[in-house]
Parts: C-alpha cells; sequence; structure tokens
C-alpha cells in the first residue's frame, strides 16, 4: 500500500513537471493560429470559446489566451489538490507504520 501511494506520487509529480512544457507549446501554437488568421474574428472567439460582444479586434485574441490560460490553471490546481491528497495519504500510512 506504501509502496503504491509512493509511485502515485512520484507519477503526479512527473505530469506536473511534463504539464509545464506542454501548456508552453500549446499557447505559442494557439498565438500563432492566431496571429496567421488575425484578420479572421470568429476564429480567435471560437478558439476561446467565449461570445464578446462589442469587444474591439485587438482584444480578442488576448481574449483567447486568457481563457487557455485559465483552463490551463483550473488543470494546474486539480494536479495540485491531487499530489495534495496523495501526500496527506502517505503521510497517514507512515503514521500508522511507527505508531
Amino acid at each position: 500500500m506504501l509502496l503504491s501511494e509512493l509511485h502515485r506520487a512520484q507519477e503526479a509529480g512527473i505530469s506536473m513537471h511534463e504539464m509545464t512544457g506542454k501548456y508552453y507549446l500549446s499557447r505559442a501554437e494557439l498565438g500563432s493560429k492566431i496571429d496567421m488568421h488575425l484578420g479572421i474574428e470568429d476564429y480567435a472567439v471560437c478558439i476561446a470559446d467565449r461570445s464578446w460582444s462589442g469587444e474591439s479586434n485587438a482584444s480578442i485574441p488576448k481574449l483567447a489566451l486568457q481563457a487557455h490560460d485559465e483552463h490551463q490553471l483550473f488543470l494546474v490546481r486539480q494536479n495540485l489538490r491531487d499530489l495534495r491528497n496523495i501526500y496527506m495519504s502517505l503521510y497517514d500510512n507512515v503514521k500508522n507504520v511507527l505508531a
């Protein structure tokens, strides 16, 4: 049981490390796509999965990137909660073994 928890903690840490590189790569690709299709307002709006009425064309790419960043922040928070729960489980297991 203890070894499986340690393995889960290791896998979660590796996942968090890999997520950072994937985030920067996907953000760069998104920025590149928005830059290539800068004249197509609907493209950036669809990417961001939002609807902006009355927004200027200059702010739409920023909002698309902001939506991407918010999604990535959600994923990071979720992984951190999972990692916290794994470490709390490890702590409880070690505490019970030593008691």
